[in-house]
Order: C-alpha cells, then sequence, then structure tokens
C-alpha cells in the first residue's frame, strides 16, 4: 500500500510502499477513503512537543474507511462497514481512567497518527483496536451526506 510517511522531523513526508497489515486479535484493518491532516500532525512531524513520536510513522487521525478484516475476538463490527478512525488509538481499558469513561487520560493510551500509524495511507488499510472506532450509521462514505431516514 502507499503511505505518506514522516522518516526525520521537519522534512517531507515521504510516499512510500508498505504492506498491508494483518489484524492481530481484538484489531480490525480499515481500507482508508479519507483523513484529515491536522495541526497535530504538523507539530507531530516537525518534532515540536516534549513527548515526541519515534519516526518512521505514518500521520493522519479522524479519518473514515471500510472495515477491510476483523481479527479474532472482535465484536460488534464486521467486514464492509463504514467506520471513524478517531485519534485515541488504543487505551488500556482498566485503568481508573479507562474504567470511569475518561480513556484520553490513560497513561498507555497511543494515539492515531502519532505512536500509531495514521490514516495518511492511498486507500488502504491501518490497523486499530476495535474497541476504539466508532460505527458511522450517520454518514455515507466521506462525502458526509446523511443517509435518508428508514
Amino acid at each position: 500500500m502507499k503511505a505518506a510517511v514522516v522518516r526525520n522531523f521537519g522534512e517531507p513526508l515521504v510516499i512510500e510502499d508498505r504492506p498491508v497489515p494483518e489484524p492481530g486479535p481484538g484489531q480490525i484493518t480499515v481500507r482508508m477513503e479519507a483523513s484529515g491532516l491536522c495541526h497535530t500532525d504538523i507539530h507531530a512531524a516537525n518534532g515540536d512537543w516534549p513527548v515526541k513520536p519515534v519516526p518512521p510513522f505514518v500521520p493522519g487521525h479522524e479519518g473514515v474507511g471500510t472495515v477491510h478484516a476483523v481479527g479474532a475476538g472482535v465484536t460488534g463490527v464486521t467486514e464492509g462497514e463504514t467506520v471513524a478512525v478517531p485519534w485515541l488509538g488504543y487505551a488500556c481499558g482498566t485503568c481508573r481512567y479507562c474504567l470511569t469513561g475518561w480513556e484520553t487520560l490513560c497513561s498507555s493510551q497511543r494515539n492515531t497518527g502519532y505512536s500509531v500509524d495514521g490514516g495518511a495511507h492511498r486507500g488502504e488499510c491501518i490497523r486499530g483496536r476495535a474497541a476504539y472506532l466508532r460505527r458511522r450509521h450517520d454518514v455515507q462514505g466521506h462525502q458526509g451526506r446523511q443517509r435518508p431516514p428508514g
């Protein structure tokens, strides 16, 4: 698959061929249709923050795509469904923050496009924990058109 990769801080993205990932237990792969690249991604690519991502990495979060493959133990999402990929790519699910609905404060969190590869792929797949991918029932594709009722 083609991916836009940060190889070194402060340098232009490099388009690379990468293998299509296989989902592990509790994970799915998503064939990306669209992904945002926002100022967070610019800060990440420039290494601006004290906690820096580790190059090489693929930026892009808050993407939309279609479930391509489902790993063992995944429930509630199936191949072919449209999902949105959020900034929070992983949280432990067992700490006091996760258990009280504050996963964004989890000290084990990993973020899409920062500590796990993001959605800056050309129509291919990313891998994420299924528990943190949100199904989109109100959006049809990446154009953002609402589906008619019924």
